[in-house]
């Protein structure tokens, strides 16, 4: 079983953090983040282990430019999961029309609901708010000490701009909630099997 059903690389990649974002911080704190997200809403425990449960496996190989791929063969790519979409496949995972993000669960039901019910978007905003303090602010043998400006001429924002920045990103949270939720009580058609979880094949040459 995954050991989270979010990850700093998906929370990166929805958010307007940059790339340089540590990661540190967020993998740190992720787990506390949306499990106490899920115990504070109507969702409730229950929904999230039944998440965690149907997780797709993780893959066990990072992507090789010298191995070749067949039709459904997982692989790690700069901290993303993918498939490939054909078979005699030796491109990059970059390459969007061969390659395909791995799906996040087993159930067609739950991809849906990440995607296009938002769940993704709510819990990286959450994310997102709840590291940005530890980002801020280091406690050091100094005290708490804070970066002021960088070789690349950034300088950190204001207390105020900062408290501004936070709030943002609570009301972007909130209301990714509410679309969540208004999702869940809607009916919709059974999303079809193209989203489900698929056991690779063996590697070429494997």
């Amino acid at each position: 079983m995954n050991n989270e059903i979010l990850t700093s690389f998906e929370v990166i990649q929805n958010t307007s953090m940059d790339a340089s974002y540590p990661t540190d911080v967020i993998n740190t704190n992720i787990t506390r983040i949306v499990k106490t997200a899920f115990l504070d809403c109507e969702l409730g425990l229950d929904k999230y282990k039944s998440l965690l449960d149907d997780l797709t496996p993780i893959p066990e190989n990072l992507w090789q430019d010298t191995t070749t791929y067949n039709t459904g063969d997982p692989i790690i790519y700069r901290g993303g999961y993918y498939r490939s979409k054909i078979d005699s496949n030796d491109t990059s995972p970059e390459n969007q029309d061969l390659w395909e993000p791995l799906p996040k669960f087993i159930t067609p039901e739950n991809n849906q609901l990440w995607v296009e019910g938002r769940m993704r978007n709510w819990l990286c905003l959450l994310v997102w708010y709840g590291t940005l303090k530890y980002n801020q602010s280091k406690s050091a043998a100094k005290g708490n000490t804070k970066q002021e400006s960088t070789q690349d001429g950034l300088t950190s924002i204001s207390y105020q701009e900062y408290m501004e920045l936070k709030k943002g990103i609570r009301s972007d949270a909130d209301d990714e909630y509410r679309l969540m939720i208004l999702y869940m009580k809607q009916e919709r058609p059974k999303p079809t099997d193209e989203s489900t979880y698929r056991k690779p094949r063996r590697f070429a040459g494997a």
